[in-house]
């Protein structure tokens, strides 16, 4: 488990070098600033817009390219299959001297972002005045789902908004083609004779510059803290007890801005288009500088108020979640591992009612657990977590019923229990992918967890 952690904290370092270097970047063998070409489709809301290089849907490919083929690697463990042009003769790797390819897979050319001579650009659109676009998936930066983090991290938080289309729209295929992080090169995937190699073109990313990322210190563990004990400031732009008189249970901001409220540089909230031709919100949170001490911190991306005029962009009750992969969901077999070693990473919320979507993570270690009468049951485990196979299995269990709601609070489940069972089975098949909120009471105390189904 120590091992897979630290390649996903390399991964998310690698990453985060590799955000920061695409941002203004002086194009090879030329001297000029090139910024990276738009590859994957995007729908501006809330009257937003960026600059792009090139034309709609067109593209020139007069400058750099290399020889690709294979798999595209996801993570830094994987094979880059790729090679530079021989100058002496174009029809070998220069690294090699010998043709590219493994003699098996189709051979592509891969012409590089961040050179002058090479542009190109994704389909892109707005959302006509006053009219409203429902996001239909939401999609977070992996490393805020995968790992708790130290109080002297750097961390990298990204955000996706995507838009299921109805009509195919141009996308271009990216490749990797050389380096990680600093070094990182992508570029676009075409066929020998120059013809690009399209990509689905089913999707678009969404940007409003309405979008807000806030940043709260939990005084307490989040497992502990009830969902209706916090409430949503739509003017302050906050969390705050719902009880004005309750404990202190969540403090003010320490970071609030929204994206249009970003200035120039790294330090800021911001969407940029990244190496693979992709726009994405972004913020390098510098934990050892802008921190309340360790313990959960409840990350939000809300949407302010437009100016009643823009087509705006919002969440509604049909947006989902981007579930993380799980890459140890399949392979765990005991089942002792699972019950000792938990992950800390954060779980993903829709609030669309509030139009927002949160997460509360773990820096450093957890504070004091929030103590209430009807909070005090002996906990229980539930696994594997995420369910795959719609079997859920619930383990020291002092309570009688086992009731599962929906993220917007349905009820969807509900069961008996029997003390007598150690371990008890619940059929979950009938219940739709998703994150869901797992409820044990005795009839006096209650333990509320959270529950994936894949």
């Amino acid at each position: 488990m120590k091992k897979i952690i630290t390649i996903l904290k390399m991964m998310v370092y690698m990453s985060l070098i590799s955000f920061l270097s695409s941002q203004a970047i002086i194009a090879q063998g030329g001297g000029e600033t090139a910024g990276n070409n738009l590859s994957f489709p995007v729908i501006f809301a809330d009257g937003g817009s960026k600059v792009l290089p090139g034309t709609m849907e067109q593209y020139l490919l007069n400058g750099e390219w290399w020889y690709v083929w294979g798999e595209d690697p996801a993570d830094p463990q994987g094979t880059i299959y790729s090679c530079k042009p021989s100058e002496a003769n174009e029809n070998h790797c220069e690294n090699t001297n010998q043709p590219p390819g493994d003699g098996n897979s189709t051979v592509y050319k891969a012409y590089v972002q961040k050179d002058v001579d090479n542009v190109w650009q994704a389909y892109n659109t707005s959302i006509p005045d006053g009219e409203t676009l429902i996001i239909d998936w939401v999609d977070w930066g992996d490393n805020l789902e995968s790992v708790a983090w130290d109080i002297d991290s750097k961390v990298r938080t990204e955000l996706v908004l995507l838009k299921d289309l109805d009509e195919l729209v141009t996308q271009f295929g990216m490749r990797h083609v050389s380096g990680w992080g600093s070094d990182e090169v992508h570029g676009m995937q075409t066929q020998m004779n120059n013809q690009p190699v399209y990509g689905e073109g089913t999707q678009a990313t969404v940007y409003t510059p309405k979008l807000r990322f806030t940043v709260q210190k939990l005084n307490y563990t989040r497992e502990s803290i009830p969902p209706s004990r916090l409430t949503w400031d739509p003017e302050m732009k906050k969390w705050t007890e719902t009880n004005p008189e309750d404990v202190d249970i969540i403090n003010d901001p320490i970071y609030n801005q929204a994206a249009f409220e970003a200035g120039t540089g790294s330090g800021y909230f911001s969407a940029e288009i990244n190496v693979k031709g992709k726009i994405i919100y972004g913020y390098t949170w510098d934990v050892n500088s802008i921190n309340d001490g360790e313990g959960h911190y409840r990350i939000t991306y809300s949407f302010d108020e437009g100016d009643g005029t823009s087509g705006r962009a919002i969440l509604g009750a049909t947006t989902q979640i981007v579930l993380p992969i799980e890459e140890e969901a399949t392979t765990i077999t005991n089942t002792a591992a699972v019950l000792e070693e938990p992950s800390d990473g954060g779980v993903a919320i829709l609030d669309p009612a509030n139009n927002l979507t949160y997460m509360d993570v773990l820096i450093g270690q957890p504070g004091e657990t929030l103590r209430t009468e009807s909070f005090e049951m002996e906990t229980f485990y539930m696994y594997p977590n995420p369910v795959v196979d719609g079997m859920l299995n619930i383990k020291n269990i002092n309570g009688s019923t086992v009731t599962i709601y929906s993220m917007f609070g349905h009820l969807v489940f509900t069961s008996k229990l029997n003390a007598s069972q150690d371990v008890q089975t619940l059929d979950l098949s009938a219940l739709h992918s998703g994150m869901y909120f797992v409820k044990v009471s005795d009839g006096r105390n209650t333990t509320v967890k959270k529950l994936i189904l894949k």
